[in-house]
């Protein structure tokens, strides 16, 4: 377990009706806890089902130093595991795209999308491929939505999943696709929002915005995303996941 005695220090200084000290907003011990300890043992919100549409579809989640793939399998399951190769830890993969096996640019070791280790060459005789297939990763999906916990022991997210799946089956991800997906600055970071759109039976489009803080967000006609992100709205993070 990892120590961090200046955060213990400052959360011992908070004041009831005052705001928290102010390192434990910009210090980097600050954000070395929040990405290390504090969000790895919760459930974040990574991406859709769109981002992910066909078998071999990958998409990439990112927290600080942990980097995460999500991908399609070939009979349309999502699965989520550690961006590392298990034989030096090279990054398997830069960025979201699309292929039929999971491949490590440093000795080649190739992955099936559902995370077996299918060759490593230049292995013992006695080496068993079982044994060191991708990392896997806590993943659900709820309603489309696709949430992930870094943690070996993820809290329950039962009690929310139905409030979530009710509100989102207006949006029939499935039927979507994605459109857009960027990197906005809000607030002081950097948000991550996909523009994901919908062709109805009478031939317009729709389009909406969701993004890794807020559910979602119609799209008025010629609206800028961020301007949406910035309207009144729940926030994934105002749930108890």
């Amino acid at each position: 377990m990892m120590h961090f005695d200046a955060i213990a220090e400052s959360l011992k200084q908070d004041k009831p009706g005052f705001t928290l000290p102010q390192k434990l907003y910009v210090s980097e011990e600050a954000y070395r806890f929040d990405t290390e300890v504090l969000l790895k043992s919760v459930w974040l919100y990574a991406c859709t089902v769109a981002h992910v549409k066909n078998p071999g579809d990958r998409f990439l989640f990112e927290l600080g130093e942990t980097s995460v793939i999500v991908v399609r399998t070939k009979d349309g399951a999502i699965k989520a595991f550690h961006n590392t190769c298990t034989h030096r830890g090279a990054k398997l993969c830069d960025g979201a795209g699309k292929s039929a096996r999971l491949v490590c640019p440093y000795h080649q070791w190739t992955f099936a999308l559902d995370g077996k280790l299918l060759a490593a060459r230049n292995m013992p005789e006695e080496f068993d491929k079982a044994e060191y297939g991708l990392r896997p990763v806590a993943l659900e999906n709820i309603g489309g939505l696709i949430f992930l916990c870094l943690s070996d022991n993820p809290p329950p997210i039962d009690r929310v999943k139905a409030d979530i799946e009710e509100q989102i089956a207006i949006y029939n991800m499935t039927k979507l696709k994605v459109a857009v997906q960027d990197d906005l600055p809000v607030g002081g970071r950097e948000l991550s929002v996909a523009i994901l759109e919908l062709r109805t039976p009478s031939g317009e489009f729709r389009r909406w915005a969701f993004s890794d803080a807020t559910m979602s967000r119609d799209l008025k006609p010629g609206e800028d995303p961020m301007a949406a992100m910035k309207r009144g709205g729940e926030s994934f993070m105002d749930r108890s996941i």
